[in-house]
């Protein structure tokens, strides 16, 4: 009698689309982000520099505590695991594809370029 070989299973669309979802949505976040800090640092200028390292310490603290308690470390610890390169395709493809979509939200990022900081 023949063993039955397993069928592979067809990659389920909707883990590459979220993937390229996140990928679009961190590059977007981190344009943003960009684009409010720097006119806010001119704002810094006159803030001693202690407190700035306090702040910057605090914030990143503040990070780390939010994904230790949501197990990031883990999370990412099994993704590393697993060797999942397409997965990091399709991020970075989200991320290419911001680039691509950068003139449709210029009017979107002229909102946060002239922002008062």
């Amino acid at each position: 009698m023949a063993t039955d070989k397993p069928t592979m299973k067809m990659p389920e669309l909707l883990v590459f689309a979220r993937m390229f979802v996140i990928g679009f949505i961190a590059a977007e976040t981190l344009r943003i982000a960009f684009y409010l800090g720097a006119n806010f640092a001119n704002e810094l200028n006159e803030v001693a520099l202690w407190a700035k390292v306090v702040g910057i310490l605090a914030t990143i603290a503040l990070c780390l505590t939010y994904s230790v308690k949501r197990n990031a470390h883990k999370v990412a610890a099994r993704m590393g695991r697993s060797f999942r390169i397409d997965l990091l395709v399709t991020v970075a493809v989200g991320v290419w594809s911001n680039e691509l979509f950068l003139p449709w939200l210029s009017t979107f990022h002229a909102a946060f370029k002239a922002a008062d900081p």
